[in-house]
């Protein structure tokens, strides 16, 4: 017989180890449960008793495996050699060969700073 402590409050009782281990299997025993030993007239938990480990271990077994990492960063991988080129984009208006044109009076660091702090750069 096994008197278990599904959570806390909550007792079940199971008759026969065939009975404990289809609980198990089914999840209604979870790793914090408890169960009662009897020899020693006290509460230990479910992960020490040998059948919750054996049924653990075959389900862990049974599970495949996980793919391993194809990528270790942070960073896109970089595209197959055959994927075709994207062109890089055109910043500039038609006729400008792709470079931004400035529009109106181009400043400098020292300008925008200066202009800051009240001088003109």
């Amino acid at each position: 017989m096994y008197l278990v402590e599904l959570k806390p409050g909550l007792e079940a009782i199971y008759t026969t180890l065939p009975d404990f281990v289809d609980a198990i299997r089914r999840g209604e025993i979870g790793s914090g449960s408890r169960i009662y030993h009897r020899t020693k007239s006290e509460w230990a938990p479910i992960t020490v008793h040998p059948a919750f480990r054996r049924v653990t271990a075959e389900a862990e077994a049974a599970r495949p495996a996980s793919p391993l990492r194809n990528q270790w960063t942070f960073l896109p991988a970089a595209p197959p050699e055959d994927a075709p080129v994207a062109e890089p984009p055109v910043n500039g208006p038609p006729g400008s060969g792709g470079r931004p044109v400035a529009t109106g009076r181009a400043r400098r660091w020292r300008g925008v700073f200066g202009g800051l702090l009240g001088r003109r750069g």
